[in-house]
């Protein structure tokens, strides 16, 4: 039987706080536009809250449900060899609806440079 932990230390040491997460969240507040159902042929704008390698939080005044598919650019801040602009584009589904945002699962994401953006594939920050 597992003893009660008496210190911050001791819960570490026993794992008796388990994270029911997946993955670490890193709080990285980002700027990005997304689009999902019906509104395919627009993007909106938010702000990542935290991401992992599994999702990303979104806030966004915007109405989801949970299951909803959604595409997501996010402009990288770390550029590639250090002068070509980055961005993360994802897709993924709305697995948590919150009063300020959305909580969103990765089913695909992939980096693409800037200038794959500027082809219709993803719009880049400097485009909005």
């Amino acid at each position: 039987m597992l003893e009660h932990p008496r210190s911050a230390l001791d819960c570490l040491r026993v794992g008796y706080y388990e994270d029911r997460r997946r993955a670490i969240r890193f709080p990285l507040e980002m700027d990005l536009r997304y689009r999902s159902g019906v509104q395919r042929d627009s993007w909106n704008q938010g702000q990542s809250i935290n991401i992992s390698s599994s999702g990303i939080l979104i806030r966004t005044e915007d109405r989801f449900r949970k299951g909803m598919k959604i595409e997501v650019a996010i402009h990288w801040p770390k550029k590639l060899d250090d002068r070509i602009p980055l961005q993360l584009i994802v897709q993924g589904r709305v697995v948590r609806v919150l009063r300020s945002g959305v909580a969103v699962e990765f089913q695909r994401f992939e980096f693409r440079t800037a200038s794959v953006a500027a082809r219709g594939e993803a719009p880049s920050q400097e485009s909005a």
